[in-house]
């Protein structure tokens, strides 16, 4: 079905930033700067489609995207590839047609040296067997079914999740599942929530959480030449995480809500030695805290910092938050004790962080609302000057992603993915943008100068 929807669109704004020295020149001259929008997939259901997403940029520096309708059956895993303005190929990496229904799912991409394309996501159904009908193992009809005789943890053992790996080779998807479990199942949970990441030698590294009765968090690595992973638990309790690879030492960030309500960082340095510690104080103390996800990325240049951006929750009003970890020779880390507060909002969710290579600053692309009934919006926002005397500029609307109404608030959030940078030198961004309950696109967003 087409949409009037369809087409570019444009966001202006005026900027007391000069856009040369956001591109690392020298200006005195008052500019304006504009995002540029265009709609990638997507229309009126079942077409609708955009979330979750992740975008990279080959060695040519176009964009590639791997997306899904979260909420829309047959359930399809996209890759899309930018052709031209306005102009993508879009092609279905999977299928997921299930017969009792599906949940939530996470997509990651990452792109090797010679321009492999490679994909992490999860899968998530409801199997009619071996607990068809239940909700709970104490809520079944007739005798308990056979997982919750082994294990009265498992409850809704009948969700199942599952965690797969593709690479595109030859214009084909080899695909291959990692891990299939139930949900809080003691012994083989559900895989949820991954990320992904590549080595110098383009080997992926994964993380993922397993949905036990307490979250456990994992870290894997794929054995080369090899369809096996050797994995390993290194946390319990929490949700998020956020997986990078710096100087082929793997670095985990994740929410340990059970632990501390806090941001955790995970490594082990080329030394062997494990660190895990509290990056920061969010996302809120308190029973009913909660944070809405957690972004990475790693500066370039003489000097190597992790950013970390996250929401932070206090039911009053959301922040969006930025830690800065440096990383010190040998690949330790100084780990903060405080974050900084970037933007206050009623609702804030999603955050997608990127180093801005010539200006040599993190911008941040995140959601944004008033409240759960209000619309939302995709802002942007750049550091200006870093520690210890750190200010941010003023955030800029990219789009409003939702209307008022049910699809407003945390439910209208947007799945982001920022990326520096184009051909240009300048950010892109990939977008969900939900304009009814029924109705939502995949868009990108490319910045523009206007003399």
């Amino acid at each position: 079905m087409s949409s009037p929807w369809l087409g570019i669109f444009i966001c202006i704004v005026l900027v007391s930033e000069p856009v040369n020295a956001l591109m690392g020149k020298r200006s005195e001259s008052l500019q304006q700067w504009q995002w540029v929008s265009e709609n990638v997939d997507g229309g009126q259901s079942p077409a609708a489609t955009g979330a979750p997403l992740e975008m990279a940029l080959d060695s040519k520096r176009q964009p590639h995207i791997f997306y899904t309708a979260a909420f829309e059956l047959p359930h399809a895993y996209k890759y899309a590839t930018r052709i031209g303005t306005g102009k993508w190929n879009v092609e279905t990496v999977d299928t997921y047609t299930p017969k009792y229904g599906t949940f939530s799912a996470a997509t990651h991409i990452a792109i090797d040296s010679k321009d492999q394309i490679h994909v992490l996501y999860t899968m998530e159904g409801i199997d009619p067997s071996p607990c068809a009908g239940c909700s709970s193992c104490v809520q079944c009809n007739g005798p308990p079914p056979p997982c919750c005789q082994q294990n009265q943890d498992c409850c809704d053992g009948a969700q199942w999740g599952a965690l797969y790996y593709a690479v595109r080779s030859g214009g084909k998807w080899e695909k291959s599942m990692i891990h299939k479990g139930y949900r809080l199942n003691s012994s083989d949970a559900r895989p949820m929530d991954c990320s992904l990441a590549l080595d110098t030698d383009g080997i992926p590294h994964i993380s993922y959480y397993l949905e036990r009765p307490k979250m456990t968090l994992v870290y894997a690595t794929k054995q080369r030449d090899s369809s096996s992973w050797d994995a390993r638990e290194i946390a319990v309790g929490g949700y998020w995480n956020s997986l990078q690879i710096v100087g082929n030492q793997p670095v985990i960030v994740y929410q340990a809500e059970d632990e501390c309500f806090c941001v955790k960082i995970w490594t082990q340095l080329h030394n062997g030695t494990i660190v895990d510690a509290i990056v920061s104080e969010g996302p809120n103390g308190g029973t009913n805290a909660q944070g809405y996800g957690i972004s990475t990325t790693v500066s370039t240049g003489a000097k190597t910092d992790l950013y970390i951006a996250f929401t932070r929750n206090a039911y009053t009003k959301d922040s969006l938050r930025m830690s800065t970890v440096p990383i010190l020779s040998g690949g330790a880390l100084q780990i903060p004790s405080v974050s900084t507060g970037v933007d206050n909002a009623g609702r804030a969710s999603s955050t997608s962080v990127a180093w801005i290579e010539d200006r040599g600053n993190p911008m941040v692309a995140y959601s944004w609302g008033t409240s759960d009934a209000g619309a939302f919006e995709v802002r942007t926002v750049q550091r200006m000057t870093p520690p210890p005397h750190e200010q941010w500029g003023s955030p800029i609307t990219v789009n409003v992603t939702s209307v008022n109404g049910p699809t407003g608030g945390i439910e209208g959030g947007s799945s982001l993915g920022l990326v520096c940078c184009d051909a240009h030198g300048l950010p892109v961004l990939a977008y969900t943008r939900r304009l009814s309950m029924y109705e939502s696109y995949l868009a990108f967003a490319t910045m523009q100068v206007i003399s």
